[in-house]
């Protein structure tokens, strides 16, 4: 690959290719920031549509029917709000591990 000549600097220490160089890593964190907080607005949103799903008429029947479904064959049925609520608290554990809240 061949590289582009270097831009020589204004001052001899380098002080400008020191901030480029910040410059381009703080875009970099932006856009990882940005992922990070979408991935935390959608969890909660998921979330937030398991509850609701929970406690809707068609959650109660879907639970009901997942227990019924359980005691005739003796098989896990997890209705869909337990589905919501596993993949947004991944993509929330995710978005605040991303945005730096959670270490790892």
């Amino acid at each position: 690959m061949i590289r582009p000549p270097a831009i020589r600097t204004q001052t001899k220490f380098g002080a400008n290719a020191a901030l480029a160089t910040a410059r381009r890593g703080s875009k970099r964190g932006a856009m990882a920031k940005l992922a990070s907080i979408a991935a935390l607005v959608a969890g909660l949103w998921l979330v937030y549509t398991g509850y609701e799903r929970q406690h809707s008429l068609a959650g109660r029947a879907d639970g009901a029917l997942s227990t019924l479904g359980q005691k005739i064959d003796g098989a896990d049925h997890a209705p869909a709000h337990v589905r919501y609520y596993a993949a947004g608290a991944v993509l929330v554990a995710g978005g605040l591990m991303g945005l730096g809240f959670v270490k790892r």
